[in-house]
Protein backbone atom coordinates (compact mmCIF):
# COMPACT_ATOMS: atom_id res chain seq x y z
CA UNK A 1 0.00 0.00 0.00
CA UNK A 2 2.71 2.25 0.92
CA UNK A 3 4.97 1.76 -1.79
CA UNK A 4 2.06 2.10 -4.54
CA UNK A 5 1.29 5.33 -2.83
CA UNK A 6 4.90 7.20 -3.03
CA UNK A 7 4.63 5.82 -6.65
CA UNK A 8 1.74 7.17 -7.15
CA UNK A 9 2.15 10.28 -5.46
CA UNK A 10 5.42 11.09 -8.00
CA UNK A 11 2.79 12.25 -10.85
CA UNK A 12 2.02 15.57 -11.25
CA UNK A 13 -1.12 16.91 -9.16
CA UNK A 14 -1.30 13.60 -6.96
CA UNK A 15 0.59 14.23 -4.00
CA UNK A 16 0.48 12.71 -0.25
CA UNK A 17 -3.47 14.55 0.31
CA UNK A 18 -5.08 13.80 -2.91
CA UNK A 19 -4.11 10.48 -2.50
CA UNK A 20 -5.35 9.72 1.15
CA UNK A 21 -8.44 11.07 -0.08
CA UNK A 22 -8.62 8.97 -3.25
CA UNK A 23 -8.35 6.19 -0.46
CA UNK A 24 -10.75 7.26 1.70
CA UNK A 25 -13.36 7.99 -1.39
CA UNK A 26 -12.49 4.73 -3.11
CA UNK A 27 -12.20 1.96 0.02
CA UNK A 28 -15.61 3.74 1.77
CA UNK A 29 -18.07 2.90 -1.05
CA UNK A 30 -16.22 -0.30 -1.91
CA UNK A 31 -16.70 -1.54 2.21
CA UNK A 32 -20.14 -0.14 1.80
CA UNK A 33 -21.54 -2.24 -1.20
CA UNK A 34 -19.83 -5.38 0.19
CA UNK A 35 -21.46 -4.87 3.35
CA UNK A 36 -25.02 -4.47 1.42
CA UNK A 37 -24.54 -7.40 -0.39
CA UNK A 38 -23.73 -9.50 2.67
CA UNK A 39 -26.24 -8.13 5.39
CA UNK A 40 -28.39 -5.45 3.49
CA UNK A 41 -30.39 -5.35 7.11
CA UNK A 42 -27.26 -4.22 8.68
CA UNK A 43 -26.59 -1.04 6.96
CA UNK A 44 -29.60 0.88 8.07
CA UNK A 45 -30.38 -0.55 11.66
CA UNK A 46 -33.57 0.89 13.33
CA UNK A 47 -33.68 3.32 16.27
CA UNK A 48 -30.45 4.77 15.65
CA UNK A 49 -29.57 8.28 17.63
CA UNK A 50 -28.56 10.88 15.13
CA UNK A 51 -25.59 11.95 17.30
CA UNK A 52 -24.04 8.60 17.47
CA UNK A 53 -24.01 9.05 13.33
CA UNK A 54 -22.27 12.16 13.69
CA UNK A 55 -19.68 10.75 16.04
CA UNK A 56 -19.27 8.38 13.99
CA UNK A 57 -18.84 9.83 11.03
CA UNK A 58 -16.36 12.77 13.12
CA UNK A 59 -14.50 9.80 13.68
CA UNK A 60 -13.96 8.08 10.65
CA UNK A 61 -13.35 10.87 8.42
CA UNK A 62 -11.25 13.31 10.73
CA UNK A 63 -8.56 10.96 12.60
CA UNK A 64 -9.09 8.39 10.03
CA UNK A 65 -8.66 11.09 7.21
CA UNK A 66 -5.80 12.98 9.08
CA UNK A 67 -4.19 9.53 9.62
CA UNK A 68 -4.44 8.43 6.33
CA UNK A 69 -2.99 12.17 4.71
CA UNK A 70 0.01 12.09 7.28
CA UNK A 71 0.93 8.39 6.36
CA UNK A 72 1.00 8.90 2.44
CA UNK A 73 2.77 12.35 2.80
CA UNK A 74 5.44 10.71 5.12
CA UNK A 75 6.01 8.16 2.02
CA UNK A 76 7.49 11.27 0.07
CA UNK A 77 9.79 11.72 3.06
CA UNK A 78 10.45 8.43 4.37
CA UNK A 79 11.11 5.43 3.04
CA UNK A 80 7.87 3.30 2.60
CA UNK A 81 10.22 0.57 4.45
CA UNK A 82 10.29 2.76 7.75
CA UNK A 83 7.09 4.05 7.86
CA UNK A 84 5.45 0.73 7.46
CA UNK A 85 7.08 -0.48 10.46
CA UNK A 86 6.76 2.48 12.55
CA UNK A 87 3.02 1.97 11.82
CA UNK A 88 3.30 -0.75 14.09
CA UNK A 89 3.29 1.36 17.25
CA UNK A 90 -0.06 2.15 17.38
CA UNK A 91 -1.23 -0.38 19.40
CA UNK A 92 1.49 0.51 21.40
CA UNK A 93 0.55 4.04 21.64
CA UNK A 94 -3.09 3.08 21.81
CA UNK A 95 -2.13 1.16 25.50
CA UNK A 96 0.01 3.95 26.55
CA UNK A 97 -3.13 6.20 26.32
CA UNK A 98 -5.09 4.28 28.43
CA UNK A 99 -2.41 3.88 30.96
CA UNK A 100 -2.32 7.20 31.26
CA UNK A 101 -6.21 8.20 30.63
CA UNK A 102 -7.77 5.04 31.57
CA UNK A 103 -5.88 4.42 34.34
CA UNK A 104 -5.23 0.62 32.64
CA UNK A 105 -2.93 -1.60 33.96
CA UNK A 106 -0.38 -4.15 31.47
CA UNK A 107 0.02 -7.00 32.50
CA UNK A 108 3.50 -8.57 32.20
CA UNK A 109 2.60 -10.39 28.93
CA UNK A 110 1.17 -7.34 27.61
CA UNK A 111 4.93 -5.49 28.59
CA UNK A 112 6.70 -8.23 26.67
CA UNK A 113 4.52 -8.15 23.65
CA UNK A 114 4.91 -4.49 23.34
CA UNK A 115 9.20 -5.16 23.93
CA UNK A 116 9.00 -7.62 21.16
CA UNK A 117 7.10 -4.84 18.41
CA UNK A 118 9.48 -2.02 19.52
CA UNK A 119 12.52 -4.10 19.08
CA UNK A 120 10.82 -5.77 15.68
CA UNK A 121 10.43 -2.23 14.93
CA UNK A 122 13.55 -1.47 15.31
CA UNK A 123 15.26 -3.94 13.25
CA UNK A 124 13.01 -3.68 10.44
CA UNK A 125 12.64 0.38 9.89
CA UNK A 126 16.88 0.44 10.32
CA UNK A 127 16.87 2.22 13.44
CA UNK A 128 19.02 -0.82 15.44
CA UNK A 129 21.73 -0.17 12.93
CA UNK A 130 21.80 3.51 13.65
CA UNK A 131 22.10 3.26 17.38
CA UNK A 132 24.38 1.24 17.00
CA UNK A 133 26.74 3.18 14.99
CA UNK A 134 25.88 6.44 17.01
CA UNK A 135 26.94 3.84 19.98
CA UNK A 136 30.31 3.55 18.36
CA UNK A 137 30.89 6.90 17.63
CA UNK A 138 30.37 8.08 21.25
CA UNK A 139 32.48 4.97 22.72
CA UNK A 140 35.59 5.43 20.26
CA UNK A 141 35.64 9.62 20.75
CA UNK A 142 34.68 9.00 24.99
Amino acid sequence: YLVFARKWAAYPGMGGSSMALAVIVGRGPLLLLIGLVREPAALAPSGVDLSVVIAMAYLALVPGGLAQVFILVSTQRISARRTSAWLLLTPITSALIALVLLDETPTALQVLGGTLVVLGIMGASGTAEELTRWWSRRRSTA
